[in-house]
């Protein structure tokens, strides 16, 4: 993996942290991954859907609880948040 696409990894899983943690979740998020739990990466385009409107993947909280994630962005250009009712506080 290159600096470029490390620095990459570390950026998109920054903003999704970053993103979840504003939602008011029960604990902070520890770690986003993709479904097989790989970090964002190439291969995963950075956890983004083709269309480039919808982040998604496993986040993982501090304390070892794994829930299913969307950003996503609407019509308007809005981004919003997709997440289990049980993972907020």
């Amino acid at each position: 993996m290159t600096d470029f696409d490390n620095n990459l990894s570390e950026t998109i899983t920054g903003m999704c942290r970053d993103a979840l943690n504003a939602l008011n979740l029960k604990e902070g998020v520890a770690s986003v991954k993709d479904w097989q739990g790989n970090p964002p990466n190439e291969i995963n385009n950075y956890l983004l859907n083709e269309e480039g409107t919808e982040f998604a993947g496993v986040a993982t909280l501090w304390s070892g609880e794994n829930f299913h994630f969307s950003l996503i962005e609407t019509a308007n250009g809005i981004w919003k948040a997709d997440v289990p009712c049980a993972m907020l506080a």
